[in-house]
């Protein structure tokens, strides 16, 4: 594509306008009150519990009761749940939300880590509920929620008994109109005497926005705007467009140098490794193997068992030998295996890059001259 030069000016002025957005952005473990208290916030377990908090205070209440009934034209009366009962993991139930006399409940079901739908997992809720003689609980709403997308739970397999209860579930996602960040704002707004509830509720959003889009969403906010709006949108996107390919060039191009370092140690085997979706050059040695794995521009090391990826004991076992070890202490996921990893670095500084895997390589006392 050619690319004319006034055309350039332009990119080069929106590209200058991007780094100035995001060139003061410091990645810190102290993101948000949730993440800096807990190592499992992105977990969904952690998110009932601290919904759960939320629907504790009257005023949340209020605003859920106001949504069922605008949306799914229910008349569900807030006064019978003010002061009710929250339980976590009451019946397996994620959340149930109690009126004040426990003869009716809201049902809260989770589903903010993408989980799979049990069969018939909403209706056995609303069964038990509903058909147990000792204490007959009539269930007034479900509110479903999902991480990213309003998606309704999977019934294919039970058509019939979601259709007799379909009138009640609300359905919403973490982010975005109609969802728990905009149930949430509401209550915000409306709380200016409940300070402790406003202070809970403003950290809670700034949560689902890291758990959804990570914890530089205001800088990737703004640059998306200034994209969308300037006159070399689709060049500029041309570019952005070419960077998945960067991977195939990085391990074409820094082979030859990893193989001249690895042959200074003792491996068995240095080689490339391709499959489409990961792009991998790697190190053999012993029964392990050490990859040098790239994502458009970067690339992170990290260490497996040869052929078994499940292999955390035995990795860590290997680790309580080494006396440097050169990964994270915890695993991380690639999104496509979870195992120790180096902090991802950019692939452009090569020299950088081949430092790295040398430090690696040490580690595990693999230098030849130090075995002689």
């Amino acid at each position: 594509m050619c690319i004319q030069m006034d055309t350039f000016g332009e990119i080069e002025q929106l590209i200058s306008e991007l780094y100035n957005i995001i060139k003061d952005y410091k990645y810190s473990d102290y993101d948000n009150l949730f993440t800096s208290i807990s190592d499992t916030f992105y977990r969904e377990n952690f998110h009932s519990d601290i919904l759960c908090y939320l629907f504790k205070f009257d005023e949340t209440k209020k605003e859920l009761i106001e949504w069922f009934n605008r949306d799914l034209n229910l008349k569900i009366d807030f006064n019978k749940y003010k002061g009710g009962d929250v339980q976590r993991e009451k019946g397996h139930r994620d959340i149930t939300l109690f009126s004040n006399d426990k003869s009716r409940v809201i049902i809260i079901e989770n589903k903010s880590n993408d989980a799979e739908d049990r069969t018939k997992q909403i209706w056995n809720y609303v069964n038990t509920l509903e058909s147990c003689k000792q204490s007959q609980t009539l269930v007034d709403g479900i509110l479903y929620i999902n991480k990213y997308e309003e998606k309704s739970p999977e019934h294919s397999d039970w058509e019939h008994e979601y259709k007799s209860i379909e009138n009640k579930i609300l359905i919403t996602k973490l982010l975005g109109d109609k969802s728990i960040e905009s149930l949430v704002q509401k209550v915000v707004n409306k709380s200016n005497t409940n300070q402790k509830l406003v202070v809970f509720a403003t950290e809670l959003i700034d949560l689902f926005k890291i758990i959804v889009m990570g914890s530089i969403y205001n800088e990737l906010s703004a640059m998306y705007n200034l994209i969308n709006k300037s006159q070399v949108k689709d060049q500029f996107l041309t570019i952005l467009e070419s960077l998945k390919e960067f991977p195939k060039l990085f391990t074409a191009k820094y082979i030859d140098d990893i193989k001249r370092i690895a042959s200074n140690y003792n491996v068995r085997k240095t080689s490339i490794w391709s499959n489409g979706v990961r792009n991998v050059i790697y190190i053999a040695f012993e029964k392990y193997t050490i990859d040098i794995e790239f994502y458009e521009i970067y690339y992170d090391i990290s260490i497996v068992k040869e052929g078994n990826i499940n292999s955390t004991p035995i990795i860590d076992k290997l680790k309580s030998k080494t006396k440097e070890w050169p990964f994270n202490q915890k695993k991380s996921h690639n999104g496509i295996t979870n195992r120790y990893r180096t902090m991802r670095k950019n692939a452009f500084y090569k020299e950088e890059l081949l430092e790295s895997v040398k430090k690696v390589l040490d580690a595990f006392g693999l230098n030849k001259s130090s075995l002689s």
